[in-house]
């Protein structure tokens, strides 16, 4: 959002237009202190006299005329058509003033501007811009991975404890005839001999502590 403003101050110096003096001074001085404005004495000198004289009530007195003998010290009928060296340097006021508005001063909060047709300025407020919304990032490979094994482990165990819960005697019976069969292989391991008996048993102690029921 911004609101521009004219150049007819209701009390001399002290706003313009309902902005303060202060702030269009300031805003001033960020402009002719910018990289854009470096090096180009006469455009902030053309810059600072329009301003001024818009603080001072007298922003539609500005002509060509009152800028060849204020800001260039000469008469208008002095050498040279002064007065087309004026226009060429409010076109060069204007590009300057975009590309500092482009550029370092992308985030200023008060802009200056000299509208084609006329050189004095008006007063732009400008609203400060809003941060872009982060981008929510998306859960990496991995994490969904992890996410998959633990749902297939839930539903894992929820189909065994339904299976226990709706045949009990069968599940408890299927144990009891793998204990059988498994006493069965030890006796049979300890008759042909014992020291296999002792290997198997620590084989099945050792799967017991690697992998806990």
């Amino acid at each position: 959002m911004s609101e521009d403003t004219n150049t007819k101050p209701a009390n001399g110096s002290e706003s313009v237009a309902g902005i303060a003096s202060e702030a269009i001074r300031d805003a001033l001085a960020r402009v002719i202190a910018s990289p854009e404005f470096q090096g180009a004495e006469r455009l902030q000198a053309f810059l600072t006299y329009v301003v001024e004289e818009a603080l001072a009530g007298r922003g539609d007195l500005i002509r060509a005329k009152t800028i060849v003998e204020d800001v260039y010290g000469r008469s208008p009928g002095e050498g040279r058509d002064p007065m087309a060296v004026v226009r060429v340097d409010a076109g060069r006021l204007r590009r300057r003033l975009s590309g500092y508005y482009a550029g370092s001063g992308s985030e200023a909060a008060l802009q200056i501007h000299i509208d084609a047709g006329g050189y004095a300025p008006h007063f732009e407020q400008c609203a400060p811009s809003e941060p872009d919304p982060q981008p929510a990032f998306p859960p990496s490979a991995g994490m969904q991975l992890r996410r998959v094994l633990v749902l297939l482990g839930g539903i894992a165990a929820l189909v065994a404890i339904g299976w226990v819960a709706l045949d009990p005697p069968r599940y408890f019976a299927r144990l009891t005839e793998e204990e059988r069969r498994a006493d069965n292989g030890r006796e049979a391991l300890f008759n042909t001999s014992p020291a296999k008996l002792q290997a198997a048993n620590l084989a099945e102690q050792s799967r017991a502590l690697l992998f806990p029921v």
